[in-house]
């Protein structure tokens, strides 16, 4: 894991764009077996859309943009909520769902994203924003492990994906919506 995590970080403080910073999260998430991941950066100003770095499928990046799910994504709603990271899906008693909820976690599943694990971002300094882990297995027990051998280190690098975006989006003064793949 320290050679992941240092790996990760060298690439982090080597990037100088957006792209860049995604190849870095790709390498480590595939370097810890977890299929994809996503960064959502909600909006400064209400009404503004989120920006969003992710290798979920492109066709659901889309429709969960074009149809603004973050105003009732369950996981939103927790990480605006909450500071502490947290897992997430249909199996795993995430709570009770609103029939919108739920739809949106059955829909999110059919494109491979089953369940997550994700860290809340509350940084004091501009708008929340949350890294999802997420994996295209049904939570089973080998994602939970996954999860809990390196829950500390998840954390620690969605923080650090985080600092380095608001660096790289500040320096460049745009933010794109990107996927690789």
């Amino acid at each position: 894991m320290h050679r992941i995590f240092q790996t990760y970080i060298d690439r982090l403080s080597e990037s100088t764009d957006v792209t860049a910073l995604q190849e870095s999260m790709v390498e480590a998430t595939q370097a810890l077996e977890l299929s994809c991941f996503a960064y959502l950066c909600l909006p400064v100003r209400k009404g503004g859309a989120p920006q969003l770095i992710s290798t979920y499928p492109s066709t659901w990046t889309a429709q969960y943009l074009k149809n603004r799910y973050e105003r009732f994504d369950p996981v939103i709603t927790q990480s605006l909520e909450d500071t502490e990271p947290f897992q997430w899906g249909l199996n795993l008693g995430t709570g009770i769902l609103s029939r919108p909820q739920r739809e949106l976690f059955e829909d999110a599943a059919r494109f491979g994203i089953a369940c997550g694990f994700t860290v809340p971002i509350h940084d004091g300094r501009g708008p929340i924003a949350a890294v999802t882990f997420a994996a295209d297995e049904h939570c089973g027990a080998a994602f939970s492990r996954r999860i809990e051998a390196h829950r500390q280190a998840l954390q620690l690098m969605a923080m650090y994906f985080h600092a380095w975006c608001m660096k790289t989006i500040s320096r460049s003064g745009y933010f794109c919506r990107i996927r690789l793949r």
